[in-house]
């Protein structure tokens, strides 16, 4: 900036502002423009000057001849007419039929509608960035050998890239289809990104092939969704997504993970698929959510369900899509609740062992059913005659966590503190593990600045908290674990309902156990100790029939030992006045015999034969 001052001013000041270069306008162009017609943004013909759409009859002419099947095909910003693009793919069409493009560039074009590229191989990278489709694609069974990419398109109407093939990275990123968009029986052989698309109409891509990412995030769906029969080798990506229909995604196989974190459904979420993990943290979904998984881990923390949430394993494969060799169970295990606010949750025949449930909404809809194993302690009620008992007692990954002293300084800081088993990027066991070192600040993603945190100095909202009032050493603590207590009595209640009455006696009693070691109150705790030690808080009926067992032994025992020490006391007795008359002196006569035993002074005649026989 400039300052010097004005001629007819004195003593002013004038400010002259040094300007940058201006940003080129919209229409600004970075290839050489048709010069046939004013205001064309085509690209023009080097020979002719003008763009294929407005050269003269024989340049035309001369430009066409000098096409061969494989050549590159310039058409960036040139509005295309149906015939030029006819004339065009039938100088390119090949012996077998197909037309075969090489360099292929339709930046910022306008193409007609029903624009058909049935089976065209293009053999180069193509590029579609900013194109206008009029109305209907059609790109069936088209070959892409090089990278393509679509990003910023627009369809009028109907898209079909039904059974296409792209051997290399696509991209449909930020592309609008106002009609249908159908990839149905579709082959990627690398990522394909579908990242910010709009879908006006519905989508489908069933029976597709993802040879790596499906990579579909922030994407906008207007209307039915299906993914039947799909396989994604990697990654199926559908975070921040938005389905305004609802969306059925399923059967399908994922190699890795399906990402739903933070996507919103309207109409209902169905997932039926088997992959490693299936995260879906803060979704909203407005109706029902139905999943059914084979060898997947589940995470819902802080999802919002309008309706029922159904989570069931599926112990057989899915037919017609073929699963990758997973060694391990097929059974699916859920690995947060946390947060999760439904009108109903039902679980069926999956593994809790290391599910999060501290902060679930409304724990008492819960309902459990089949097979759902949860985290286990030691049984230390004798098993009587020999038998096999149960393997343990039933308890939450937080409690679990908290007896072993892996859950850090907050209960539920990491996903499972006893196993965990992560695929495709598995960051949420990672963080678990860091925060239970007390290294993480917050939510336990394993940052360098939790170990801060841990010690007290950090500079987060959480951290360094351990110094003031309210978080005193145990503060935060104490409080987690009066809500865990609430949380057993509520699936105590709910387990009660569904038919479980085992596992509600579990959760019954590790909630006693919770309030035996924090209550405050020391004569409160007292009494449940000796209920604990007694009747196993009236919850053991082994240990109470053990107790009145020995209750009874004791009692007979006393008995027994009272009435025999009065027999041989009497027979000692009589043993001992027996032996204690001499030989040679004559024994008592019956009357003093018997005033002895009875305990009466007799008066005896014969005080010589009294006296010789006390001596």
């Amino acid at each position: 900036m400039d300052t010097f001052p004005s001629e007819g001013d004195i003593g002013r000041t004038r400010k002259v502002t040094t300007h940058e270069p201006s940003q080129p306008s919209p229409t600004t162009v970075l290839w050489q423009r048709c010069t046939a017609v004013h205001g064309c943004t085509g690209r023009a013909v080097e020979r002719f000057g003008g763009c294929p759409a407005h050269l003269r009859p024989d340049e035309f002419d001369r430009f066409v001849a000098g096409i061969r099947p494989g050549a590159d095909l310039d058409l960036r910003g040139v509005t295309v007419p149906a015939w030029l693009l006819d004339a065009l793919l039938d100088a390119l069409t090949g012996p077998d039929g197909r037309p075969h493009i090489g360099r292929t560039r339709f930046d910022g074009a306008v193409l007609p509608s029903h624009a058909v590229l049935h089976g065209a191989c293009v053999e180069g990278d193509s590029s579609f960035d900013g194109a206008c489709f009029l109305g209907g694609a059609s790109f069936y069974d088209a070959r892409f050998f090089g990278n393509v990419s679509f990003r910023g398109a627009r369809f009028g109407g109907n898209a079909s890239f039904h059974a296409a093939r792209f051997h290399r990275h696509a991209s449909f990123e930020e592309a609008v289809l106002a009609g249908d968009a159908l990839f149905g029986e579709a082959a990627w052989h690398a990522d394909a990104s579908f990242r910010r698309t709009v879908f006006i109409g519905a989508a489908c891509f069933d029976r597709a092939r993802f040879g790596r990412d499906a990579a579909m995030q922030a994407a906008c769906f207007g209307g039915a969704v299906s993914f039947k029969r799909v396989h994604v080798a990697r990654h199926a990506r559908f975070e921040r997504a938005r389905f305004r229909c609802g969306v059925w995604l399923g059967p399908l196989v994922v190699g890795g993970r399906i990402g739903l974190a933070d996507a919103n459904a309207n109409g209902g979420l169905r997932v039926h698929a088997a992959a490693r993990q299936v995260i879906a943290r803060g979704a909203t979904v407005h109706g029902a959510a139905d999943f059914r998984l084979r060898h997947a881990e589940l995470d819902l923390e802080d999802a919002g369900i309008g309706g029922t949430v159904t989570v069931r394993s599926l112990p057989q494969p899915i037919q017609g899509v073929a699963e990758p060799v997973w060694t391990d169970p097929p059974m699916a295990r859920v690995v947060s609740l946390r947060g999760v606010s439904s009108r109903g949750l039902h679980l069926a025949d999956v593994d809790l062992s290391g599910c999060g449930f501290l902060g679930l909404h409304r724990p008492d809809l819960l309902r459990i059913s089949g097979d759902c194993a949860f985290a286990t302690v030691p049984a230390r009620h004798w098993q009587p005659f020999g038998r096999p008992g149960r393997p343990g007692r039933a308890v939450l990954a937080e409690d679990l966590a908290r007896r072993t002293g892996t859950g850090g300084d907050r209960l539920g800081a990491g996903v499972d503190p006893v196993r965990s088993r992560t695929a495709g990027g598995g960051y949420e066991a990672a963080g678990g593990r860091e925060a239970g070192r007390g290294r993480d600040s917050g939510r336990g993603r394993g940052t360098a600045g939790g170990r801060d945190a841990g010690r007290g100095r950090g500079r987060g909202p959480r951290e360094g908290a351990g110094r003031g009032r309210a978080g005193r050493p145990g503060a935060g603590r104490g409080a987690d674990v009066a809500r865990l207590e609430v949380l057993y009595r509520e699936l105590a209640r709910a387990s009660a309902g569904c038919g479980q009455a085992a596992l509600a006696r579990d959760f019954r009693y590790a909630a006693l156990e919770l309030r035996r070691h924090g209550d405050q109150a020391q004569w409160r705790r007292l009494t449940l100790h000796v209920l604990w030690l007694t009747s196993g808080y009236g919850l053991r009926t082994s240990r109470m029939m053990a107790w009145l067992a020995v209750i009874i032994a004791l009692l007979c025992c006393g008995a027994t030992y009272l009435r025999h020490g009065d027999n041989q006391t009497s027979a000692a007795h009589r043993h001992t006045l027996d032996r204690g008359c001499s030989p040679g002196r004559r024994g008592l006569p019956p009357a003093a015999r018997k005033a002895a035993f009875t305990g009466r002074a007799a008066v005896i005649e014969d005080d010589r034969n009294v006296t010789g026989c006390l001596q």
